[in-house]
């Protein structure tokens, strides 16, 4: 077994109290990556109130290719590695691997494997919209 997590402070400290009561160490997993649609310096100072708006007008333009600052990602490419885990490194894993991460990658996860045959990276409105009714339990 092993213990994988993404980058994200809040995803590393719950995987490391978890690793810690099964003495695993936490890998660090670059496909778990949170999806980041905005450059966290555009909207640095903002609160939850201020970025929802710039979130909503994201997925309601649904393009699927669009750059929301140079630090940010793509849906298509956000959509590509959540894929790129599913097909090629979780056939990989041990069994009894545990993932941590953050609720769009999960969502994502979740949709990809509930998906039609479309590519993913095709639907950005149609994934929008399953995020907001997808709900992870916070731990």
């Amino acid at each position: 077994s092993c213990v994988l997590a993404c980058s994200f402070l809040r995803a590393m400290d719950t995987a490391r109290t978890y690793a810690d009561r099964v003495d695993q160490v936490v890998e660090l997993e670059p496909l778990l990556q949170e999806f980041e649609m905005i450059d966290p310096a555009l909207i640095a100072g903002m609160d939850q109130g201020q970025r929802r708006p710039v979130a909503e007008r994201f997925w309601k333009e649904a393009d699927p290719d669009r750059y929301m600052g140079g630090r940010a990602e793509s849906f298509r490419a956000s959509a590509g590695r959540v894929t790129s885990f599913l097909t090629d490194r979780l056939p990989t894993l041990p069994g009894r691997t545990v993932c941590f991460g953050h609720g769009i990658w999960m969502a994502m996860a979740a949709w990809q494997l509930l998906a039609s045959t479309q590519p993913a990276a095709n639907r950005c409105g149609g994934f929008g919209s399953f995020r907001w009714a997808f709900r992870c339990p916070m731990g």
